[in-house]
């Protein structure tokens, strides 16, 4: 709970202090309240004394529906999500329970992550962003460091550092090492971090047509530096 509203104070208000910050986050950010309460929620679910646990899922699931109606989140508690995970705004956000999300991700409104067929939701690595309106449908793996464009509609697995976007979403680049979008800010090292050395299988990917056209030999490129 504390690395969410810290990562919530560095992606907002580019501070460190989630105790200083929580107050005007839960006021500002209705979705910040659906966190909290998952958080709770997951507690409860491994609390060890079953009777005190039984009155605390009661009390949660009492206080589910306004949590719900404030936030415009659905959420429960049975998903498996990272710390510093970020909701912004209010609505639209329906997070399956068949779903695992990494660390410090952050999401936007209208963001679904919904199963499809096999009933079995995405699985997301850390640092991963979902602009207004992103779409993530099926057993499909998103891999760490991807950024999923406004509108987004993502039916097939995504390679780390990835920026994806379209219907249906397309890899338009690799993120570069200024770019970092779960942190709200640029700059980066002086050197590429490791997680922007592309996947093994880059050339693959390269001849099918989840890539732009004009990102071909750019992938090319990159696979040649592992």
């Amino acid at each position: 709970m504390r690395e969410d509203f810290r990562h919530y104070a560095r992606f907002c208000y580019r501070s460190e202090s989630a105790l200083w910050c929580a107050p005007r986050v839960l006021l500002a950010h209705p979705a910040a309240l659906a966190v909290l309460w998952y958080r709770f929620g997951s507690w409860v679910r491994r609390f060890p004394v079953p009777l005190i646990k039984q009155l605390l899922q009661l009390w949660y699931w009492l206080w589910m529906p306004f949590v719900r109606a404030y936030s415009g989140v659905q959420l429960l508690p049975q998903t498996r999500i990272g710390p510093g995970l970020v909701i912004l705004h209010f609505g639209g956000v329906v997070i399956t329970r068949d779903c695992e999300i990494g660390p410090n991700c952050v999401l936007y409104h209208n963001v679904s992550l919904v199963t499809a067929k096999s009933r079995r939701g995405p699985k997301i690595g850390a640092n991963f962003y979902a602009g207004v309106g992103t779409i993530i449908v099926g057993e499909v793996t998103i891999e760490d460091h991807v950024t999923c464009g406004a509108g987004s509609v993502v039916t097939r697995s995504v390679p780390r550092g990835a920026i994806v976007g379209g219907v249906p979403a397309r890899i338009l680049r690799f993120a570069d090492e200024h770019d970092r979008f779960t942190e709200n800010k640029s700059g980066g090292s002086k050197s590429p971090p490791e997680w922007m050395q592309a996947p093994d299988s880059l050339n693959q990917l390269a001849a099918t047509d989840q890539v732009a056209p004009d990102q071909r030999s750019l992938i090319q490129e990159r696979s040649s530096l592992t």
